[in-house]
């Protein structure tokens, strides 16, 4: 029964990526750059209100989300490999825009985990990887409300004797737009070098 619901899950969560993807691969905007491993959307979409907290305790709102092009990244800080693996990514990223002299965007955690994630652990995980990195989490009614409105799934797997529990989640990371809209994705695999030069496009033809 719970090798069938992981399959379930899994399945799930492979469809919502397609989904995402397919959208994206369809007719890009209007005077959009050539991009490398970036898809946007043929047109951005609004981000519906949400209130999360900051990994310094400060309210995350869509006000935050204006002003300059964002990644959003969706996990937890229990994850075994994905999590680290994909904020590693985006760590070099920055570290080649900051090379080059170009703008940095906002990229920004969201712990689908309240239970385990305070907002102290969270600035700890992800400065860990990059000092300009930003987090946020809240409750599971807001978080799962933003996940929706962002095509982003997740599942909490049961808890083993020790209470332990992974969570299934979506890998892309989300593109938000300087009018803090959801203008499309970065899949996996993300390759920091391609993900450096789509941003510098991007920030460089929408500033």
């Amino acid at each position: 029964m719970k090798k069938s619901l992981s399959l379930w899950l899994a399945l799930v969560l492979l469809l919502g990526s397609a989904l995402l993807v397919w959208l994206a691969l369809q007719t890009p905007q209007k005077g959009a750059p050539a991009l490398q491993t970036a898809r946007l959307f043929p047109g951005a979409r609004p981000v519906a209100p949400f209130e999360l907290r900051d990994e310094t305790g400060q309210p995350f709102t869509p006000a935050r989300l204006h002003g300059q092009w964002n990644l959003l990244f969706f996990g937890y800080t229990h994850c075994p490999d994905v999590c680290p693996g994909t904020l590693a990514k985006a760590a070099q990223m920055m570290k080649l825009l900051e090379q080059q002299g170009a703008p940095l965007p906002a990229v920004w955690f969201i712990s689908v985990d309240p239970a385990r994630d305070s907002t102290e652990k969270l600035a700890e995980y992800v400065h860990y990887f990059h000092p300009a990195f930003h987090a946020a989490t809240g409750s599971d009614a807001a978080l799962q409300a933003m996940s929706r409105n962002l095509a982003v799934v997740y599942f909490l797997g049961e808890k083993d004797e020790n209470g332990n529990y992974e969570v299934d989640h979506s890998a892309n990371l989300l593109l938000i737009d300087p009018q803090g809209r959801f203008a499309g994705i970065i899949p996996p695999p993300h390759r920091p070098r391609a993900m450096a030069d789509d941003l510098r496009k991007l920030m460089e033809s929408q500033p």
